[in-house]
This record gives C-alpha cells, sequence and structure tokens, in this order.
C-alpha cells in the first residue's frame, strides 16, 4: 500500500519535471515541437515508471513469500 502511494508520487514529480525542461528548453530554442515531445513524454514516463517499479515490487513479494513457504 505505501510502495504504491510513493509510486504513484515519484511518477507526478517525474511528471513535472519532464514538463518543466521541455516548457524551459521550448522557450531557449523557440520550438513548439520540444514542448509536445516532452509533453508527451510526461505523461508517459510515469506511467512507465511506476507499473515497471511497481511490477517489480510486487514480483519481490511474491517470490520471498514463496521462498518461506518452502
Amino acid at each position: 500500500m505505501i510502495a504504491t502511494i510513493l509510486g504513484g508520487i515519484r511518477a507526478m514529480i517525474l511528471f513535472f519535471q519532464t514538463l518543466y525542461h521541455g516548457v524551459y528548453y521550448a522557450k531557449e530554442e523557440n520550438r513548439f515541437a520540444v514542448v509536445l515531445g516532452h509533453l508527451f513524454l510526461g505523461i508517459l514516463m510515469p506511467y512507465l515508471y511506476y507499473f515497471c517499479v511497481s511490477g517489480e515490487q510486487q514480483n519481490g513479494i511474491v517470490s520471498s513469500e514463496n521462498q518461506l513457504r518452502k
């Protein structure tokens, strides 16, 4: 439960960091495509991070429980 909440918080932080990075560099380079690319990555990356990390944690928990049962 706590790991899921922390994963969600990390995902949101990653989203805002990516979005800020895209807007900051788009202002310097004056390119609209940079904003769109980082907006897309900002939405996609947190989900990938969240599902990959939560999957690893769940698999780790399941495998450790199976080892304890043996």
